[in-house]
């Protein structure tokens, strides 16, 4: 990998049409011993919600734990740090933003790769370029992977772009999120 590639990879985790996978993170988290309202969180705002890492949810959610150990050994990362998004419904989405590492120096220091699975509802991740404002969308079918290096999380601004409300349904999604370090090329 380089710090300025962005990888995507299908069915490293599942067939498209297989389910399964999404279904037993819904029915694990649901049914782990977290207060369910205290679970999830707007995050900035934002028109999704996340599970909050300050609660005790993840020693419940194997299927989670079996998700970060294959993207460690498939990317030969050192996860630093995780995220588990939940879009209820294809109305909800996430604006364009720089992860942490390309703002913040502690964070830059031990992560310079970004990971990311989706399950459920296809969805397209955009990047938009920083100054120009170019914009280039990937499709997200269920069980694809896509990764982004150092630079492009400095030059490029990501996220799930808001549908049209003629586009709306009623699936949801969701992304696990990996941050952390890999060895990279630096171009």
């Amino acid at each position: 990998h380089s710090t300025r590639d962005v990888v995507v990879v299908k069915d490293l985790f599942c067939k498209e049409d297989n389910l399964e996978i999404y279904e037993s993170l819904l029915k694990e988290i649901k049914t782990s011993n977290v207060n369910q309202d205290k679970l999830w969180k707007s995050w900035h705002g934002d028109t999704h919600w996340i599970a909050d890492d300050k609660l005790d949810w993840k020693k419940e959610c194997p299927t989670f734990t079996v998700i970060l150990n294959r993207i460690k050994k498939y990317f030969n990362m050192d996860i630093k740090a995780t995220r588990f998004n939940l879009y209820k419904d294809s109305s909800e989405w996430k604006p364009f933003h720089h992860d942490a590492a390309a703002v913040k120096k502690d964070k830059a220091k031990t992560q310079n790769v970004t990971v990311a699975v989706s399950f459920g509802a296809e969805r397209d991740v955009a990047f938009e370029h920083s100054k120009s404002k170019t914009v280039i969308s990937i499709p997200q079918p269920n069980g694809a992977v896509y990764t982004f290096g150092k630079d492009v999380n400095i030059i490029w601004k990501h996220g799930i772009p808001q549908l049209p409300a003629d586009k709306v349904t009623d699936k949801g999604r969701i992304s696990i999120i990996a941050w952390g370090w890999i060895d990279q090329v630096k171009l």
